[in-house]
């Protein structure tokens, strides 16, 4: 295993991943729930808090503020009575979350902060709420000191309060070691900066499926450590390292799932057993498409999907495979060779060269989808297995600022 540390200083961004899903009782689950994330937007608020906090600040009793692109998941059921007591719920992390609300999307944020301005959502949950026993679920990626030049970051933690539920020292927490910041040979052969977010390494093999739903068993998962009661900006002084500020900006908003059509495949002309594979490529099937079956004679097949113009989303990769096969998903704004671009929405004689996101496969059916966004408009996956690998399904998410546009007027020159 890498250090992270020497590994991820120059990488800028996000890490993580949203759910990893092996097993077939939680496909379909995965599935339908990705797609309620184009209405996650709609639950947010725009009210600060009023008065003082109550809850603490809460993490792993095992990750320390020095370290860099560690993940945490949370877990904490309770009873409701009435899911209206639920329509301000307040919400912050550090570094970033997604919620789930009985294993439904419910919020990702915060917006960008530091520490002594540090943003917190507010979140109507009252439509995921139900009368009797409730899941919230959390996953919670910690940037670290090295972390994005755009970011800074205090400790690893978690806030949420409401008037029903807050976080304390009784919610279960796993810290996740399946899934890291990706070695800095992802990105080690892009020709000057990069500014786009973290890449990640997930061996699923080892990933806690269905952790965000409600029947899974969280029994040997540790209490969390209760750091200290929050703040907000101007009051008191607990000596926390977090003074809140209510977010000012609307969310960014998601929709529809988009399907990648795969346009061209080959073969890695390397012999290396990890990533980064090589660009250097030769064809092997005409006219690829669903679903992709890869070779398992332990050569690297790679096959490249084409968005159809220049996309910002978040894209989800559905595979069916033996346990063990290394997959590199290559992102690429426009296609080029040595890093020498040509006309930005045709392949031609040009290749995917890029960053990547690198991902171990699990047995059986999965679902892969980075936490953060990609911008591309081409997507390299290359894969090096020695038994059965099908692609099922590339596709993704667009995202973007909520803009409405109200009004117009033409003239002339």
């Amino acid at each position: 295993m890498f250090n992270l540390r020497n590994t991820v200083r120059m990488l800028i961004g996000s890490i993580t991943i949203a759910c990893l899903c092996s097993a077939d009782v939680y496909i379909e689950q995965y599935k339908n729930a990705a797609d309620e994330w184009t209405g996650v937007f709609k639950n947010f608020v725009l009210q600060p808090k009023e008065g003082p906090w109550s809850a603490y600040w809460i993490g792993p009793a095992h990750i320390h503020s020095d370290e860099n692109g560690r993940v945490f998941l949370l877990r904490k059921k309770f009873v409701a009575q009435d899911p209206a007591e639920f329509s301000r719920v307040y919400i912050s992390a550090d570094s970033k979350y997604k919620l789930w609300v009985n294993g439904k999307p419910a919020a990702r944020g915060p917006v960008r902060f530091d520490p002594q301005h540090q943003q917190y959502d507010v979140v109507d949950l009252s439509g995921l709420i139900k009368p009797g026993t409730n899941l919230v679920a959390a996953e919670v990626i910690y940037w670290g000191p090295d972390g994005p030049i755009f970011q800074m970051s205090a400790r690893p933690g978690f806030l949420l309060e409401c008037s029903k539920l807050k976080t304390d020292k009784t919610w279960k927490v796993l810290v996740n070691n399946s899934q890291r910041a990706a070695p800095w040979n992802c990105v080690y052969r892009i020709h000057g900066y990069l500014a786009g977010n973290w890449l990640e390494e997930v061996d699923g093999k080892d990933f806690p499926v269905g952790w965000q739903f409600p029947e899974f068993d969280d029994t040997s998962w540790a209490n969390a450590e209760q750091i200290t009661r929050a703040e907000n900006w101007g009051e008191g002084d607990t000596r926390a390292p977090w003074k809140l500020i209510p977010r000012s900006t609307p969310p960014m908003e998601e929709r529809a799932a988009v399907q990648i059509q795969p346009v061209q495949t080959g073969v890695v002309n390397d012999t290396k057993s990890f990533p980064p594979f090589s660009f250097e490529t030769k064809p092997f099937v005409e006219n690829p498409a669903y679903p992709i079956s890869i070779p398992n004679d332990n050569k690297t097949y790679y096959v490249i999907f084409d968005a159809g113009r220049l996309v910002t989303g978040y894209p989800q990769f559905e595979f069916e495979s033996s346990a063990g096969a290394i997959v590199e998903i290559m992102y690429a704004e426009a296609p080029s060779i040595n890093f020498k671009k040509d006309t930005r929405n045709s392949l031609n004689d040009k290749r995917v060269e890029g960053y990547a996101d690198i991902y171990i496969t699990r047995d059986g059916k999965q679902i892969y989808e980075p936490f953060l966004h990609r911008t591309f408009w081409f997507i390299r996956i290359a894969v090096k297995t020695t038994g059965e690998f099908k692609i099922h399904n590339v596709r993704y998410r667009w995202t973007g600022y909520p803009f409405e546009e109200r009004g117009k007027f033409e003239c002339s020159d």
